[in-house]
C-alpha cells in the first residue's frame, strides 16, 4: 500500500514539475510573425516581411549592418507559411581582385557561419538554422544575435 502511495504521489509531482518547460513552447517550424519577433528579440530592425510565396524578413542591426533571414522548406498557403528552416544572410560587397583573399583570412575565423565568396561581387557571411524537434523562441533570438556578432565583425574587416 505504502508503495502504490508514493508512486501515485511521485507521479503527481511530475505531472505538476514542468511548469518551466511547459511555459516555454519549441517552435518546430516559423512563420513569418516568429521570425520577425525573434529578430526584433535580438535587438536588429525589421524593414521589411514578405510572407506570400516566401517567407523573407530583412532587417537592420544596430550597426547599421543589413541582412536578412529566408524561410526554407516551408509548407503551406500564401500568406501562413510555415518553415523548418531558416537561411539568414548578408552579403558585402568586396573588389572582385580582393574576394579570394577576404575568404581565406576571414572564413576560418567564425566556425558559426559560413564566409564565402558571393560570385564576383563580394562576401556572403551566412547560418543555417534547423527547427526540427523544436527551438526555444529565446534560442532563435540568440542565433540571430550570434550571426549579427560575427557578420559585423566581417562587415569591419572588409
Amino acid at each position: 500500500m505504502f508503495k502504490i502511495a508514493f508512486t501515485a504521489a511521485a507521479a503527481a509531482a511530475v505531472i505538476t514539475l514542468p511548469g518551466v518547460a511547459a511555459a516555454q513552447a519549441l517552435l518546430s517550424s516559423a512563420s513569418a510573425e516568429d521570425v520577425r519577433t525573434a529578430v526584433v528579440a535580438s535587438g536588429a530592425k525589421v524593414t521589411k516581411v514578405r510572407n506570400d510565396d516566401e517567407v523573407y524578413i530583412a532587417a537592420e542591426a544596430s550597426s547599421g549592418m543589413k541582412f536578412g533571414v529566408e524561410g526554407r522548406a516551408c509548407k503551406g498557403a500564401s500568406g501562413k507559411k510555415r518553415c523548418d528552416g531558416l537561411y539568414i544572410e548578408a552579403t558585402f560587397d568586396v573588389e572582385a581582385a580582393k574576394i579570394d583573399d577576404t575568404v581565406k583570412k576571414l572564413a576560418p575565423q567564425y566556425a558559426a557561419v559560413a564566409v564565402l565568396a558571393n560570385g564576383g561581387d563580394g562576401v556572403r557571411v551566412s547560418r543555417y538554422i534547423i527547427l526540427d524537434y523544436g527551438v526555444a523562441p529565446q534560442n532563435l533570438a540568440m542565433n540571430l544575435q550570434v550571426f549579427v556578432a560575427i557578420a559585423d565583425k566581417v562587415w569591419n574587416a572588409l
